[in-house]
């Protein structure tokens, strides 16, 4: 009887285990990207009875106006009689290592092909997803991708997602890439909204386009460096160049939002996503004190685990420091009403957000406002 037992279990193990579903995926050969560097395609597989190779994988090396897509992905897929596959969806984001990580992007996916048997392949054949755009420094970068699958009977959604760890690979950046943009700040002057920002180096810098946003108008471009030659980049250089350019187009009361653009001699566009402003216009006079702000420095940077903020303010007014990290979220927030005129002023962030939890190691926003000026600096913690 012990025999019987033992041998009816062996043969339980052997029985496939789809029997028991109505529908999945493949565990062999189930998934595949496929990536477009520099015109040369390259596919990798995502998993293949285990992780495939893309994961860990290193894409290259890029610089300014090289190509580095997304152009087609899939997955395999079975099903029973009385199950049914109906939709895929696979999604991506792209940061810098060490970096705060942005939100997942949806790259879509649908049916391809019958594959006989009940099986199928879903996905997209001709995608152009450009890895590269909002890429504005040098270093390495990651390329996460997962995906997931939804079917009936059962009525549920499964992931191709690394048994939960996603699947990584990794590109690098020279220096060569971008407008390394070190600082961007905005306050409200006599003429207008005076926008001002300097750069630590340009490699082919044609110049900058500036966007804006406001309550009733998504982002348009406002001004480009085509019509407003102050806006003319340097080209190449690697010493710092400082830039400012005025908003008249202001109605008092009203928030505008302001990021920069800056466009290469290929034409390429590097959105500067981490140096987003926002300010309320507030018209203050002709005796306005355009410095009545200083940012000495923060200091260390990088830093690990304490960051200071040393600064000057000419009059008495009111102070307010807030740190985002790269997604736009408030991690931490202070605030002096009235804070008295003076210099060398100190202040400390620990690291750790309002709920005195540590933030992650990544690259930091701090902006400082005193009144009517904002100035923007970054900082990275690294842990």
């Amino acid at each position: 009887m012990k025999k019987y037992v033992a041998a009816s279990c062996l043969i339980m193990l052997l029985i496939p285990l789809n029997i028991f579903g109505a529908w999945g995926m493949f565990d062999s050969d189930r998934s595949w990207i496929t990536i477009n560097k520099d015109g040369s395609s390259s596919s990798y597989t995502l998993w293949n009875s285990g992780t495939g190779t893309f994961d860990g994988a290193n894409l290259g090396s890029y610089a300014s106006g090289d190509v580095l897509q997304i152009t087609a992905f899939d997955v395999k897929t079975w099903k029973n009689s009385d199950g049914d596959v109906t939709g895929i969806e696979y999604f991506y984001k792209v940061y810098k290592q060490g970096g705060s990580e942005p939100s997942f992007v949806s790259m879509g996916g649908g049916f391809l092909a019958d594959l006989g048997s009940d099986n199928q392949k879903w996905g997209v054949t001709s995608a152009t997803i450009d890895l590269l755009d909002g890429v504005n420094s040098a270093g390495t970068w990651v390329v996460e991708v997962y995906g997931s699958v939804s079917g009936t009977t059962p009525a549920e959604t499964i992931s191709d997602n690394n048994t939960g760890s996603n699947y990584l690979a990794t590109f690098s950046t020279d220096a060569s890439l971008p407008v390394e943009l070190s600082t961007f700040s905005i306050y409200s002057s006599a003429k207008g909204v005076k926008l001002v920002w300097t750069t630590d180096s340009e490699i082919e810098n044609q110049g900058f386009v500036i966007l804006r946003k406001s309550a009733d108008k998504d982002w348009a471009e406002l001004a480009s460096f085509t019509k407003h030659p102050a806006l003319e980049g340097q080209g190449s250089t690697t010493e710092a160049t400082d830039y400012y350019f005025i908003d008249t187009q202001v109605k008092e009361g009203l928030s505008y939002s302001y990021q920069l653009i800056d466009v290469d001699y290929q034409g390429k566009k590097i959105y500067h996503k981490d140096h987003i402003e926002t300010i309320t216009y507030v018209n203050p006079g002709m005796n306005t004190k355009p410095n009545a702000l200083k940012v000495v420095k923060l200091y260390p940077n990088p830093f690990n685990p304490t960051v200071t903020l040393t600064y000057d303010l000419a009059e008495k007014n009111d102070l307010d420091v807030s740190v985002y990290n790269l997604a736009g979220e408030q991690v931490w927030h202070y605030a002096r009403g009235g804070h008295p005129a003076g210099q060398n002023y100190t202040l400390t962030w620990n690291g750790n957000d309002m709920q005195n939890t540590p933030v992650p190691s990544g690259i930091y926003l701090v902006n400082i406002q005193a009144g009517a000026q904002i100035k923007s600096e970054k900082v990275t913690l690294l842990r």
